[in-house]
């Protein structure tokens, strides 16, 4: 009480002075809904937020007819931040729903979310770790000049026995599956990301990426700390928040990419199937055509078996599961109708060999 104006407010004053000088000189009630300032407080030049109204009040025994100004100022730092950091976990949210469909297409559009929110977040980077958990690979970065970011984050970085390049702690929070903090950061000042106050951030967060059904955690997720923010409970449990949003990006993702694998290597079964089937068909109907032209007579034609004598070396074996020799069967059956197999005098049966391996043979009567 009973301070100066310019005392009390010194390191805002060249913003609020004029705001105040306003009315008290006759003008109109000066107002804001929402002024950011940097005040000495918590942390220096500390991010805040204010709604406050100057208003004239009159008095008839000066002059001007204005005695002094009255300052209506309410606090709305808390609300402001936890306004923007809701708007940037909605965004995560309804990207996460989007058709991704690799796990770094999910950390690309992480970052581009993170990016849009450089008050909270000054820069980002997302390493993925291998299934064997020896590297780690920087898949995405946000709010880094694309020149420097390699000299601030490696592409590559080796995790074993606490390599001596992992400056950003990636083993530790990966291994043990919990948050490092990074107080001071050991790159040069030049290349570290700038505040949206133009100054360098100083310190990280660095957040295991990990899901319980996996025994190596997907990689990491490393966020620059605003130099004008207390690292407070609230600020901590919004990296929390963005970090297990990301891990439901990349299992999603991984799921997609387990689906398609695995789509595909059936569809490459059914492709040697049929491919399989129709040599078959295509060479059992050549090998029918040449006992009706040679007459050779006598021998075991072996369908599935390596091991025994072919009657005309230059057939191959044919190596057939049981539901192959079905189907040589009934093509057998139907090459009749056809007049390319089952010449007069010869018969076909099945039967099982060694180590219960199905095969068909062809006998003379």
């Amino acid at each position: 009480m009973g301070q100066r104006f310019s005392d009390c407010w010194s390191e805002v004053f060249h913003i609020l002075g004029p705001m105040a000088e306003r009315p008290f000189r006759g003008g109109p009630a000066s107002v804001s809904d929402d002024i950011a300032v940097l005040i000495e407080r918590n942390v220096p030049r500390e991010e805040t937020h204010f709604r406050l109204a100057y208003s004239p009040v009159p008095d008839r025994s000066v002059e001007s007819g204005i005695g002094g100004v009255l300052a209506t100022v309410a606090e709305i730092t808390e609300q402001v931040h936890a306004g923007r950091q809701l708007r940037t976990l909605r965004e995560l949210g309804s990207r996460g729903l989007s058709d991704v469909q690799t796990v770094e297409q999910a950390c690309v559009n992480v970052a581009a979310v993170l990016k849009e929110n450089h008050w909270d977040l000054p820069f980002a980077l997302l390493y993925l770790i291998d299934d064997e958990g020896t590297y780690a690979s920087r898949v995405a970065s946000a709010g880094v000049d694309p020149q420097l970011l390699d000299r601030l984050a490696p592409a590559r970085i080796e995790l074993g026995n606490e390599a001596a390049d992992d400056l950003w702690r990636i083993y530790a929070a990966a291994r043990e599956r919990r948050v490092e903090i990074v107080p001071q950061l050991p790159q040069p000042q030049d290349t570290l990301p700038r505040s949206a106050w133009d100054e360098a951030t100083q310190s990280a967060i660095v957040l295991p990426l990990a899901s319980p059904d996996r025994p190596h955690a997907y990689g990491v997720l490393i966020c620059g700390l605003s130099t004008h923010r207390v690292l407070d409970s609230s600020y901590r449990s919004f990296f929390e928040l963005v970090a297990s949003q990301v891990v439901t990006m990349i299992r999603n993702a991984r799921a997609l990419e387990d689906e398609r694998k695995r789509a595909e290597a059936l569809a490459a079964i059914d492709r040697a199937k049929t491919a399989f089937f129709s040599n078959v068909s295509h060479e059992l109907q050549a090998f029918v055509r040449h006992l009706q032209h040679t007459g050779r007579r006598g021998r075991v034609v072996n369908v599935s078996s390596v091991h025994e004598e072919l009657p005309f070396p230059h057939f191959a074996s044919y190596c057939a599961s049981k539901g192959g020799v079905k189907m040589m069967m009934r093509n057998l059956a139907s090459a009749g109708r056809t007049g390319l197999s089952r010449p007069d005098g010869y018969r076909w049966e099945g039967r099982a060999g060694r180590g219960n391996c199905p095969f068909t043979r062809c006998d003379s009567d």
